[in-house]
């Protein structure tokens, strides 16, 4: 992957972000994640660009935090895209990383799980296809998406505990 954009947007949990990245001025979405799911989906044809980092699957009555939850975060990233865009957007497509099972310890152990579930859900409901899944497992990931050449680079994360055995031994 070259280097990134210059103008890198970070999305923060329960957030969405959606930008137009030209050939001119060019954006890179990047976030964290470890049982959410970065839900990435581009419109490349009207060069608008949209990541939310979703922390669970199903919105809970009364919290208007659209971007918190799978089943209301797409929703609202596609109708963010197309005023983005102007009119109607073009084919979508998505990307989505993340969900993994980083809470064995406090019975949450199927969140991420979940949470992926949840988001093929709510893309396929929207007839996007899925063209990039780095989802599930038991480590973190940082993810950098370069909107302008729709590379994708997902870093794994070792996990908390590994890395300190690692230290003492």
């Amino acid at each position: 992957m070259c280097s990134p954009p210059e103008n890198v947007v970070l999305v923060r949990m329960a957030e969405i972000q959606v930008v137009k990245s030209t050939r001119e001025h060019p954006v890179a979405l990047k976030t964290t994640l470890g049982s959410c799911v970065g839900i990435i989906l581009a419109d490349r044809q009207n060069e608008v660009y949209g990541l939310a980092h979703v922390m669970l699957p199903e919105k809970s009555p009364g919290d208007q935090t659209l971007g918190k939850y799978a089943d209301s975060a797409v929703p609202a990233m596609v109708s963010l895209m197309g005023q983005r865009a102007g009119g109607p957007g073009g084919r979508l497509e998505a990307f989505l990383v993340g969900g993994a099972s980083m809470f064995e310890a406090v019975g949450m152990s199927d969140i991420g799980n979940r949470n992926v579930q949840a988001a093929h859900k709510a893309v396929q409901q929207l007839n996007i296809p899925v063209v990039f899944d780095d989802t599930g497992g038991n480590c973190g990931r940082t993810v950098l998406f370069d909107c302008q050449n729709g590379q994708l680079a997902v870093k794994t994360l070792k996990r908390l505990e590994t890395a300190l055995k690692e230290n003492q031994g």
